[in-house]
């Protein structure tokens, strides 16, 4: 059978189909069963394919944005606690000076109390403020906390055992202009022979401290302790700051932690045991003697630098993260973690030469 068609729009077809030429319907016919299982099976496969490198790309960029947030949190808390540590000792035309001693003057005004909870290791020289006893004043000092041993006063916090804990206790090297106190903050006037730590409105004039200038006063204490944030618990790098609220010092910390995902910080100090201003050796936190945190001159050793191992992690698990065990080395530390843990971590360090003697 034959179909035919209108040959032109214009012309007469009265004789409306004229045959088709060259088709024959007996010749046209679809896809075979064979034909069509093949092609659906090909194209399962370029599917596949497709979904797969979708997939591999997603895990990659999860992979790359979660290192890169590591990389980034462990870069922050490395860059706080250098340059803390490098302005640690300062106080001023005062710096140098045994800052608990009784000459040259070291004196406290009306108001400069301890804060309440301190956040310090016991000890008198340990505190937020000189007590006037004539022991050197530790303006810089480290433990490491262990079980049973928080390091820290009972009425604060207790770091995760296993890591250091920091203290700073220091001027701002950053002049303050009379008048201009924040009355939250605690300052000291300084000049070469006399230091005076005091808060508004008791202020001291010229008078007092002839020639002085006014900086703020800051203590830092620098611990690792977990935070929940958002349902997720992690190992934060928490900060106690010393300032007043509602007229009572106390050493705030800051909302939601500092800096996240730092699991471990330790320190180690450079011994100048020669007198030639340069470290003859490191010796972990622990280590450190009572001498040598009050760089007495008796024995001619001084800490003139710092080392500081930051390893930070993944605040969650990654399921598809395989590993050996793996050991980071911190000084004279090891952190083993088991090829169960399933957390990505970086270990940074870096040396910070003192620049005030302490």
């Amino acid at each position: 059978m034959r179909y035919c068609r209108c040959l032109s729009a214009s012309a007469n077809c009265g004789n409306l189909y004229q045959p088709m030429i060259g088709i024959d319907m007996q010749n046209i016919r679809g896809f075979s069963l064979v034909e069509l299982m093949v092609a659906m099976v090909l194209g399962l496969f370029l599917m596949g394919g497709v979904i797969a490198f979708i997939s591999s790309q997603s895990r990659l960029e999860n992979q790359t944005s979660a290192f890169s947030e590591i990389q980034e949190n462990a870069r922050l808390a490395l860059n706080l606690l250098s340059e803390d540590i490098a302005q640690s000792g300062f106080y001023g035309d005062f710096t140098g000076i045994n800052v608990n001693s009784s000459s040259p003057t070291v004196e406290r005004f009306v108001g400069v109390v301890t804060p309440s909870p301190e956040c310090v290791q016991s000890g008198g020289r340990n505190g937020t403020f000189p007590i006037g006893d004539g022991l050197k004043f530790r303006t810089l000092w480290a433990g490491h906390s262990v079980s049973g041993n928080s390091l820290l006063t009972s009425s604060c916090d207790s770091p995760n055992v296993g890591t250091d804990v920091l203290q700073i206790k220091r001027l701002i090297a950053s002049e303050v202009v009379a008048g201009n106190e924040d009355a939250n903050r605690f300052y000291g006037m300084t000049n070469f022979s006399r230091l005076i730590l005091y808060r508004t409105p008791d202020t001291p004039t010229t008078a007092d401290v002839p020639n002085g200038m006014r900086y703020e006063y800051q203590h830092h204490v620098y611990y690792i302790d977990d935070v929940t944030n958002d349902g997720i618990t992690a190992p934060y790098l928490q900060r106690r700051n010393l300032i007043i609220v509602g007229g009572t010092p106390q050493m705030d910390l800051a909302d939601g932690g500092l800096v996240p995902g730092i699991e471990n910080i330790h320190f180690q100090f450079g011994i100048d045991s020669n007198g030639d201003g340069h470290p003859n050796g490191f010796v972990d936190t622990d280590d450190v003697t009572a001498e040598q945190w009050d760089s007495a001159d008796v024995l001619g050793e001084r800490i003139v630098a710092v080392r500081v191992f930051v390893l930070a992690r993944s605040l969650e698990p990654d399921p598809t993260y395989m590993h050996e065990p793996i050991t980071y080395q911190m000084g004279g530390r090891s952190i083993v973690i088991p090829e169960t843990d399933r957390h990505r971590r970086l270990l940074l360090s870096t040396t910070v030469t003192l620049r005030n003697l302490l």
